[in-house]
């Protein structure tokens, strides 16, 4: 059990503001389909919650402590991340969300009081299309635990009395390799090739790479996590005639990733 002091550094104690998760474990989540929009299915719907006064304050900081500016932070009601786990769906839309200031500061407010599990996430994966950043943190947990099953439990109240302190915890960007062929033949080189990704109530993706000559991709740095992969030509409409495509789901983990992929036609 650990508790949080006035400046947000975990102690051995918890006090009545804050407590462990009960352990909990996420199945892997339904495929889902991406076409004219992002779009998720095993996603756990929220349960609906009231809104109110409480708000959660804190700071989020590297793994140096150095304040991280523009983190996207979201607050899951304790109820929604049990009621997900119980039903081995990813969490759903959260309760409220903040970004960090240029002091690392953030303030969720809006809340109905009660137990929240707090989330961290750095800018996004793919920033603008272009490449990962040199340093990327997964999807942090307060204290600093990319496992839920970890998290401590955060009391949101009317005037919080302590200030949380998130610590991103860094991951290592895999390659991800693979060869896509078309059912009907024609050459693929030239595809584009698409990554999306989402967390609670947020999504982003972008173009990370073309199809070479046999059909051959490569993207060299992709943080692991869950992914929605299309690859298609390049200026292609979802819906177009004779469009073909690839459509699916990857799970990159801390190994680099070898696909073989066959394009389908969808009239």
């Amino acid at each position: 059990m650990r508790t949080r002091s006035r400046v947000g550094v975990p102690e051995r104690r918890c006090g009545s503001d804050c407590r462990l998760l009960p352990l909990m474990r996420f199945a892997g989540a339904s495929c889902f389909a991406l076409a004219s929009a992002f779009r998720l299915t095993g996603l756990a719907e929220p349960i609906q919650q009231p809104k109110g006064n409480a708000v959660i304050v804190g700071v989020v900081v590297d793994e140096h402590h150095v304040p991280v500016v523009r983190a996207q932070i979201q607050a899951f009601s304790a109820e929604d991340v049990r009621k997900a786990s119980n039903t081995s769906q990813r969490l759903g839309r959260n309760s409220g969300s903040a970004s960090t200031d240029e002091t690392g500061t953030f303030r969720i407010s809006g809340l109905a009081a009660g137990d929240y599990v707090v989330a961290a996430e750095a800018i996004s994966t793919f920033p603008n299309g272009g490449q990962v950043p040199a340093r990327v943190y997964g999807p942090t947990f307060y204290p600093s635990t990319l496992d839920v099953s970890h998290a401590v439990l955060v009391n949101a109240l009317d005037h919080p009395a302590t200030t949380l302190q998130i610590e991103l915890v860094p991951v290592k960007p895999v390659r991800v390799t693979g060869t896509v062929i078309s059912a009907s033949g024609q050459s693929t080189e030239g595809f584009d090739v698409r990554l999306f990704r989402s967390f609670g109530g947020f999504g982003s993706g972008a173009t990370v790479a073309a199809v070479r000559a046999k059909g051959i991709f490569e993207i060299p740095r992709v943080p692991p996590g869950t992914y929605g992969l299309i690859i298609e030509p390049h200026g292609s409409r979802p819906g177009q005639e004779g469009r073909e495509f690839v459509d699916t789901m990857i799970d990159v983990k801390d190994h680099s990733l070898d696909l073989s992929l066959t394009r389908t036609r969808r009239r």
